[in-house]
């Protein structure tokens, strides 16, 4: 699509010139990216408008190279090899417009379908919309640079989300046997250490198409302070590697989880349910993951602790297998923390996401920090 040059910047340009006593001379160039079938007309460096193309076909390649327009026809006539001339008019398949490079037979110029646009059709010369022409006819003439380009991989970042995508053109002459390498060698040099093809892999599959693909950004995962492996944030959902969330799912227990190449987080919390806890630090992109568990007598249990109806609780077999007794005539296997008989004691605590069970002076950890909120 076309950007239009505000009006009210124009105004400025104009004041500024008036002020200065001459207005600043504009330097005009023409860049075209095969691939993207665009022609960019850019104004003292930067691209302004941009305009689609045809371009030639595999057989008969628009060449690639920087040049400089010789000649500008309005109206041209073809001179078709062999055949006769052919006058201006519907029937001229230049169009309005003919803009020769200085590499003799190729050129830009009208056409007669433009339906064309976007295609590979051409013996090598550059098509465009008639009118299209008209308006560039306003800022190019002889001397007039024209870089052709064959540019396959792109990127960008939005600077409100933070959401990063690449684009991928279409290769019309074969240069790149496989787009997905491709574009990670691309990505590897403009992102350098903060991108994994191996990451991107299941999210783009096998190979690339041509358009945008939004490049999923790499978060460490921490099971809470030890490193277990890599994440991915894509779109606004994290997705954990295989290793992270196999060492997550044995650390709780969760025997029935089956996960594939990518888990992703949010259906690891429904799995878990109020057992689990994370905490995602968007600056470092850093998830650490919190599976409840048992702080006694200075070890850590795992898969005897878990949530019921909201309350943190402690399995039947392992107070039992500890000797710790409980008040009152406990059926269920979980036992809630309030059913704790003294002297023991227990509370949980929620920024460690853990419950903490003291013993008898003799056997427990008296000066712990204890707790009664629940979280």
């Amino acid at each position: 699509m076309r950007r239009v040059f505000p009006f009210f910047l124009v105004i400025v340009v104009l004041l500024l010139g008036a002020v200065g006593g001459r207005a600043t001379e504009v330097r005009f160039s023409v860049v075209v990216n095969l691939p993207a079938f665009r022609l960019y007309l850019c104004r003292d460096g930067h691209p302004w408008r941009d305009y689609p193309v045809a371009i030639g076909k595999p057989e008969t390649p628009t060449p690639i190279g920087v040049f400089k327009i010789v000649n500008k026809v309005r109206e041209p006539t073809w001179y078709p090899p062999g055949k006769k001339p052919v006058p201006p008019g519907p029937e001229n398949p230049l169009g309005r417009w003919w803009f020769g490079l200085s590499l003799p037979g190729y050129g830009l110029h009208g056409c007669r379908d433009e339906t064309v646009m976007g295609t590979a059709v051409s013996h090598g010369c550059l098509r465009l919309r008639n009118a299209d022409l008209d308006e560039l006819a306003r800022f190019i003439g002889v001397g007039t640079e024209v870089e052709i380009l064959y540019r396959l991989f792109a990127w960008r970042e939005d600077p409100e989300d933070g959401r990063r995508w690449l684009w991928v053109g279409e290769d019309v002459y074969g240069h790149c046997p496989s787009l997905f390498e491709g574009a990670a060698a691309f990505l590897a040099a403009a992102l350098p250490g903060d991108w994994d093809p191996e990451e991107a892999r299941p999210f783009w599959g096998g190979e690339l198409t041509p358009g945008w693909h939004e490049i999923p950004r790499p978060v460490t995962v921490f099971l809470r302070d030890e490193y277990v492996g890599r994440a991915s944030l894509w779109g606004e959902e994290v997705w954990l590697g295989k290793n992270a969330a196999a060492s997550i799912v044995a650390t709780a227990g969760l025997t029935d989880f089956a996960g594939g190449e990518k888990v992703r987080l949010e259906e690891l919390v429904r799995r878990f349910g109020q057992d689990i806890d994370w905490r995602y630090n968007p600056k470092n992109r850093e998830l650490a993951v919190f599976p409840i568990r048992l702080r006694f007598d200075g070890r850590f249990y795992y898969g005897v602790t878990r949530f019921v109806e909201g309350q943190p609780t402690i399995s039947k077999a392992f107070l039992a297998a500890i000797g710790c007794p409980t008040e009152g005539e406990i059926t269920a296997a979980e036992v809630p923390l309030a059913a704790i008989a003294q002297p023991w004691r227990a509370a949980w605590d929620p920024a460690a996401w853990e419950v903490v069970l003291l013993g008898p002076p003799a056997t427990g950890t008296a000066d712990a920090p204890l707790s009664s909120s629940v979280s």
